[in-house]
């Protein structure tokens, strides 16, 4: 860490600069609030100088990850006391920090304590309300219940998606093995169900001991990568897997949600011209050494291979844009209304010395 001499009554001896460690993450508004709010403060200090800001991306780190997610932006000031927010938007809790920076040296800071009940916050009547600048009585009545409903979907709502999905693209392959086992009260419904979402040729379907699929290769491509896609978010959002996954948190950049997009409107756009019918084209730029691969609509045709992959590219898009930015906007909704967070076990902040 870089040091530099006191003058005056302390010359000859050294001091380590003190390091303000700030813990945030990727299009975070509260962040972007307490970095302007820090930067006007250390502007304005007798040695703006003699500060390090250290920036730590807690989507980097998946213990990070799991400790702050629910309280960013965190300060820490020299190995002192975490302050998250809101103190951390506070311009005048933060330059109290900074006037009374913890030790340079030593134990790492102390883990930021469990937040009290939600239902009885300190200094406020019971039955209030939790929020980042006071307490007001819990709303009652449809508001109350559209709170709670609010605080549910923002705690569970990956769960959902995951479920509602998974039973979505499981569906379609049950419709077959139901109509062998003649349990047509059971197949009928879902082929006609799925007729609202595929056009189900039965060259373009799967099969399943005689009978269709209820929809169509491309479509499973789409959500059953929408499905194995959320599930690998999920384990990214817990940080399973040592934290390897936590790009998976990252949101797509909309130039490469647009790219992606681009393959599933080629292969669209080239049915309905009709140049999928032979493939001619590809015959021409291959020599036709692929036979009769260029041929037909069936399992391991060109055409099939093009439906899996412009599928699969289109569901991973969906994926790696919205819900990323699914959980951003929950996580922030948790910050501004207070709602009870499930925080995890608290971290002890790593030291920068």
């Amino acid at each position: 860490m870089p040091a530099r001499k006191d003058r005056g009554a302390g010359a000859g001896k050294q001091r380590f600069m003190p390091t303000i460690t700030f813990y945030s993450k990727p299009n975070c508004p509260l962040c972007d609030q307490a970095r302007y709010a820090l930067r006007q403060l250390l502007a304005t200090a007798p040695d703006p100088a003699a500060w390090a800001v250290d920036e730590v991306n807690i989507l980097d780190d998946a213990a990070l990850f799991a400790a702050y997610r629910d309280l960013i932006p965190v300060v820490v000031v020299a190995g002192g006391r975490p302050v998250p927010a809101p103190e951390s938007l506070d311009p005048a809790r933060l330059r109290v920090a900074l006037q009374t920076p913890g030790p340079l040296a030593g134990p790492p800071a102390p883990p930021i304590p469990a937040a009290p009940p939600a239902t009885d916050p300190p200094g406020g009547a019971p039955g209030a309300y939790r929020y980042p600048y006071g307490t007001r009585p819990a709303p009652g009545g449809i508001l109350g219940a559209l709170d709670h409903f609010g605080n549910s979907l923002g705690t569970h709502w990956l769960t959902l998606a995951n479920t509602l999905l998974g039973t979505f693209s499981t569906l379609p392959w049950l419709a077959p093995i139901f109509a062998a086992l003649g349990w047509w009260f059971l197949a009928d419904p879902i082929y006609t169900v799925y007729m609202l979402f595929c056009h189900q040729l039965p060259e373009r379907a799967g099969n399943l001991f005689g009978y269709q699929v209820a929809y169509c290769y491309r479509n499973t491509a789409i959500y059953s990568t929408i499905f194995v896609l959320g599930l690998l978010f999920a384990a990214a959002r817990r940080g399973r897997f040592g934290g390897r996954l936590a790009w998976m948190l990252r949101p797509l950049r909309w130039q490469v949600f647009l790219l992606l997009l681009v393959p599933i409107g080629l292969d669209g756009m080239t049915h309905l011209l009709g140049l999928r019918e032979d493939n001619a084209w590809f015959d021409l730029l291959t020599g036709g050494r692929f036979g009769d691969f260029s041929v037909g609509d069936t399992l391991g045709t060109l055409n099939w291979w093009l439906r899996i992959i412009t599928g699969s590219l289109f569901g991973f898009a969906i994926v790696r844009l919205i819900y990323p930015w699914i959980q951003i906007a929950f996580d922030e909704s948790r910050h501004l209304a207070g709602a009870p967070p499930l925080r995890p076990p608290a971290l002890e902040v790593r030291s920068s010395s």
